[in-house]
C-alpha cells in the first residue's frame, strides 16, 4: 500500500482535525489482524516513511487513527493500547504474558498454545512465530499446524509445537533457518 492509499483508508475515530499533532494510529492486515500501533505528529509523512523503509508495509490494508489532546495523553494511550491489544509488530510495551516455564508446562499438559506462547517458548519474535504458524517452518518440511480460534486468538495444536521442539534440539547452528538468530536460546535449558 502506498502512502496515498493509506491516507484514503485512514479512519479517524474522533472529530478532531486530521492535522492534529497528537495522532495514535493502528495498522491492520486484510484479515483484521492488528499489526502495529504507533504515534506521530505528521501522519502522512510517517506512513510515507514506513512505506519506503519497512518491507512489512505491503501487509498493511487499513489504518485507523485517533487524535488526542496532548503528548502526555498520546504516550499513555499508546502504551495502554499496545499492552492491551498486543499488536504483532510492536516490541516495546509488548511483553509476553507467560514465562518460558509456564508455556512449557502448558505444552506438557497437551494444551493448545497461542502464537504469543509459541514465540515465548522459542525465544522468537511474534512476527516470526506467526510466520511459522501461517506458512510452516523449514525444520518441519513446511508443515503448518492445525489451528483454531479461541477467545479471539489463534491457537496451535500441541503436537506440532512438540515436533518443532524436537527438531530444534537437533540443530546445532546458532542461525535458525526461518530468519531469527538466537531462537534456540530457550531450548538450552531442556
Amino acid at each position: 500500500m502506498d502512502s496515498s492509499q493509506a491516507s484514503r483508508q485512514a479512519e479517524p475515530s474522533r472529530n478532531r482535525s486530521r492535522d492534529s499533532t497528537f495522532t495514535l494510529y493502528r495498522f491492520f492486515a486484510v484479515d483484521g489482524t492488528l499489526l502495529y500501533i504507533g504515534v506521530t505528529g505528521t501522519p502522512r509523512a510517517r506512513w510515507s516513511h514506513h512505506s519506503k523503509t519497512k518491507d512489512e508495509w505491503r501487509r498493511v490494508d487499513t489504518i485507523k487513527v485517533e487524535h488526542l489532546d496532548s503528548r502526555e495523553e498520546l504516550e499513555a494511550a499508546e502504551k495502554a493500547a499496545i499492552k492491551a491489544e498486543r499488536p504483532l509488530w510492536n516490541l516495546i510495551h509488548n511483553k509476553p504474558t507467560r514465562t518460558v516455564a509456564e508455556v512449557r508446562t502448558l505444552l506438557d499438559q497437551g494444551s493448545w498454545l497461542s502464537v504469543d506462547e509459541v514465540a515465548v517458548l522459542f525465544g522468537a519474535s511474534k512476527s516470526v512465530a506467526s510466520a511459522w504458524v501461517t506458512r510452516g517452518t523449514a525444520l518441519l518440511g513446511g508443515t503448518r499446524p492445525e489451528r483454531r480460534e479461541s477467545a479471539g486468538r489463534v491457537e496451535v495444536e500441541p503436537g506440532w509445537v512438540a515436533s518443532l521442539l524436537l527438531e530444534c534440539r537437533k540443530v546445532r547452528s546458532p542461525d535458525y533457518p526461518d530468519g531469527e538468530p538466537g531462537v534456540l536460546a530457550n531450548l538450552r535449558h531442556w
